[in-house]
């Protein structure tokens, strides 16, 4: 009787070392996933850190004082703008030289490099999207990427050295156009082209005006735009004419030796005002008296807007470019931005207002590097 009850016992107890067995199994399988998916992590880890390490070991930074002492060091020109601020230098893997700087709240990576360029110059990891874009000033040609980010990177080269601009937020065009002057050709190379640019304003404003709320191009032969554009910028730039015109009750009057003068700037190459007949179109924004030999103008409601110059420079062919941007005064919302190629007045008596004359005018999209495409 024992013996069987012993027996039995065993049984239960051999069931139970298998059960115990079979549940240590598992266990111990369970244990060595954990411990593979520890180990595979620790390597990522481990790969991760050891990226940063032979990034930070590629880029070798050594810190320097100024500008002069990455010249001396690398024989590479490079400089900022007076208006950067928290100014660090550095020369990274004995063959960069970085500027690191802030402005407007914006922070910036400047390089230059005589054997780097590309993405090995600006070493930015973010991913990018398709948009670029492409922009020549005076004869040197900029490439500038967009990020997933909104963060900008632009790439070009002058003398043999490569150089990039890593912009670490998100800014317009007309800015970021505004920096890559002052970075390559200095602050002050383009005050003549500023300067005019500025005395043209009121016929730049007249133009913005006319292009923003009509929807109309840039056309001269095209003869009720003609004369309706006239309308807009007689209204803007009849202070430029002195004393030669007139406040005819809600009516603007203009001789039309005095209008020619504008015409030439505005329209250079399309003849006379008088070979302009004034279409059915344009018959309730301007009329002409024969006896008087005058034009009269309806003064119209721009609205509370205004224009600015955000980028004026001559190019090597001695062409001023200009950027144009039309602002609505009571929210400093751009409405529309133009950028206006001119060429030098030829008329050597000085029969025109200005000392360019209208070449080219195309709407620019104040987020043309996020929207536009190559």
């Amino acid at each position: 009787m024992s013996k069987k009850i012993i027996f039995v016992a065993g049984v239960c107890i051999c069931s139970s070392l298998s059960l115990i067995a079979c549940k240590s199994e598992k266990k111990s399988s369970k244990l060595q996933v954990e411990v593979v998916s520890e180990e595979v992590q620790k390597i990522e880890e481990e790969s991760v850190a050891l990226n940063q390490q032979v990034r930070t070991l590629e880029n070798d930074e050594v810190k320097v004082q100024d500008t002069e002492d990455l010249k001396d060091l690398l024989q590479i020109s490079i400089s900022v703008p007076s208006y950067a601020t928290q100014l660090e230098f550095a020369m990274l893997n004995h063959t960069i030289g970085e500027i690191k700087f802030s402005y407007d709240g914006i922070s910036y990576s400047y390089r230059a490099s005589t054997s780097c360029e590309g993405a090995d110059l600006d070493q930015v990891t973010e991913e990018f999207t398709d948009s670029y874009y492409n922009m020549d000033l005076n004869g040197i040609d900029f490439s500038i990427y967009t990020t997933v980010n909104q963060n900008r990177v632009v790439s070009w080269s002058v003398d043999d050295v490569n150089y990039s601009l890593y912009v670490m937020g998100k800014i317009e065009n007309s800015l970021l156009e505004s920096i890559m002057v002052d970075l390559v050709f200095g602050e002050d190379a383009f005050g003549d082209a500023s300067y005019v640019a500025g005395q043209m304003l009121p016929l730049f404003h007249g133009l913005n005006g006319y292009f923003y709320h009509t929807g109309n191009p840039y056309e001269p032969e095209d003869e009720v735009g003609y004369w309706i554009s006239l309308t807009y910028v007689i209204q803007s730039a009849k202070d430029d004419l002195g004393r030669r015109y007139q406040i005819v009750e809600d009516e603007i009057k203009v001789k039309s030796s005095v209008l020619n003068k504008l015409v030439a700037s505005l329209y250079p190459d399309t003849g006379d005002v008088s070979e302009h007949l004034i279409p059915a179109g344009a018959k309730d924004y301007v009329r002409y008296a024969i006896k008087e030999d005058a034009y009269y103008f309806k003064i119209g409601e721009l609205g509370a807007i205004s224009s600015v110059v955000t980028l004026a420079m001559e190019n090597k062919d001695g062409l001023l470019i200009v950027e144009s941007k039309l602002i609505d005064d009571e929210t400093s919302t751009i409405l529309a931005a133009y950028h206006y190629t001119l060429q030098p007045n030829t008329n050597d008596d000085g029969f025109s207002l200005y000392p360019y004359t209208m070449g080219t005018v195309l709407p620019v999209q104040p987020m043309l590097y996020e929207e536009g495409e190559e």
